[in-house]
């Protein structure tokens, strides 16, 4: 699909690697996505996203991906500096997206068929495949997602694949506040604010996959119990890139 800036806010540049991991000290308890998520759900409410809103979401999800950097010793993911001219669409959930461009939704997303969006929704973001895209949600549930920005309150979980087994530059970014479930991981950055683990010990960690390839980077605070299966990449945060 030819990319069009009118009809997209942001694009995710995902083609960068990450060098080797050299933890660095960071300097406060991180970006707060709590405000984030609040702000997104009061627009929503209000039926209003302004050029303020958009100055917010993009000074927040840069400083994110700086941080993400800054703990890796690494290069920050891209957004782009120019913003997209493209009409917000605000609706009451649930909705299914077909079309490229901005969406607040307050309530769920039932339905995902297109590439290049940004979606903003209070509730769960449920699709078969997430693509080109930045979602930020309450929770997110797919089968695939390649090159996405994915910010959500509590869960990811992808049935299938996160990234592209063969493409270079095709991972994602995800942050959750408690879980990221997926059956395959193939490269990208992933990060979980607060681990919940399973009430039995033998149960899977907070960020786990059945396969895990191309050296994806898992962001963990350190702790007594581990935050993901041993196979990830782990770098060890001097303190939290997000709250």
């Amino acid at each position: 699909m030819v990319r069009l800036a009118a009809c997209c806010l942001f694009a995710v540049v995902s083609s960068t690697a990450f060098a080797a991991p050299v933890p660095k000290a960071l300097k406060d308890n991180g970006v707060d996505l709590t405000a984030l998520h609040a702000r997104i759900a009061k627009q929503a409410v209000a039926k209003d996203w302004s050029e303020d809103d958009v100055a917010a979401l993009k000074k927040t999800l840069d400083t994110l991906l700086d941080r993400a950097a800054e703990a890796t010793g690494g290069e920050a993911w891209k957004l782009p500096l120019e913003l997209g001219t493209a009409k917000v669409t605000i609706a009451k959930g649930p909705v299914e997206i077909t079309q490229p461009g901005v969406y607040l939704i307050d309530g769920d997303v039932t339905e995902v068929e297109t590439e290049e969006c940004v979606i903003l929704a209070t509730g769960v973001v449920k699709c078969s495949c997430l693509e080109d895209s930045i979602v930020i949600a309450r929770e997110i549930q797919t089968s695939v997602a390649t090159n996405s920005l994915l910010v959500v309150a509590e869960s990811v979980t992808v049935s299938n694949v996160i990234g592209h087994a063969k493409r270079v530059g095709r991972e994602c970014f995800v942050v959750a506040g408690k879980r990221i479930q997926a059956r395959l991981v193939f490269g990208g950055v992933l990060h979980v604010i607060t681990p919940e683990f399973p009430a039995d010990p033998k149960g899977k960690p907070p960020v786990s996959a059945t396969r895990i390839e191309k050296d994806p980077v898992l962001l963990a605070m350190p702790s007594d119990r581990e935050v993901g299966d041993k196979r990830f990449k782990k770098v060890e945060l001097k303190a939290s890139i997000a709250k």
